[in-house]
């Protein structure tokens, strides 16, 4: 049964995603999948055993009911008891503003829960990436796809730099003046000053440059005075 195989894919997956983002719960669900793997080791070797055919039947189909329950059982624990915060590229749940400062036109895209969540104290550095293009126009927007898709490379590389080596929860971004701003709260100061180093840079072929500023912000305040006068 093509269910008796699940654990063969998930098992790899868990450590891979445990490995990548350091969440314990990746390393649960992985030791949960090796622990099914030696089920079905167990059940495999029983299948030789001398045993009748119905009894054979239905220690199989035990077997089945009991992986499908602990499936399900795994998917329900990840997405009711996993910390809830919005991913990087989830634009659905960022608030859209538009407005001038010093005549300069600034487009922000906003999570609005920000303000209002508890554990703060889990991320306590304020990242603030600024990534500069040459390729603008007036308005200090970008003047073509190219330099879009460029930025764009950069905000990707960023971004899994980022969740490589620390839990993150993302603010938001600002468009000013021939630059994006990113902005985000995360868990660890050195490894992420360590793994920007190792990013190649700082300018491409198409003028994009990127420079950051890492500061100690127990309680998000530089965050909260910055969006104060936005209203979400």
């Amino acid at each position: 049964m093509f269910i008796d195989y699940i654990p063969f894919f998930l098992a790899p997956l868990c450590i891979y995603y445990w490995r990548k983002y350091k969440e314990p719960l990746w390393g649960w669900l992985a030791i949960i999948q090796g622990i099914i793997l030696l089920q079905r080791l167990w059940r495999y070797i029983k299948s030789f055993m001398d045993i009748d055919f119905q009894t054979k039947l239905i220690l199989l189909t035990i077997d089945s009911l009991v992986s499908l329950i602990l499936l399900i059982s795994i998917i329900v624990v990840f997405y009711v008891f996993r910390e809830r915060k919005i991913t990087f590229k989830n634009n659905a749940g960022l608030k859209g503003f538009h407005g001038n400062s010093n005549e300069i036109p600034e487009y922000c895209f906003l999570n609005p829960e920000f303000r209002d969540f508890k554990d703060k104290e889990k991320y306590s550095y304020y990242l603030t990436i600024r990534i500069e293009f040459k390729n603008k126009d007036s308005k200090g927007l970008p003047i073509d796809k190219v330099t879009i898709k460029a930025i764009d490379s950069v905000e990707d590389e960023i971004d899994e730099k980022i969740k490589a080596v620390c839990n993150v929860y993302f603010v938001g971004k600002m468009m000013r003046n021939g630059y994006r701003y990113l902005y985000y709260y995360v868990s660890d100061d050195k490894k992420l000053s360590e793994q920007f180093a190792s990013i190649k840079g700082p300018v491409d072929e198409d003028g994009v440059r990127f420079s950051w500023t890492l500061e100690k912000d127990d309680r998000w305040q530089k965050a909260l005075e910055f969006f104060k006068n936005l209203k979400f």
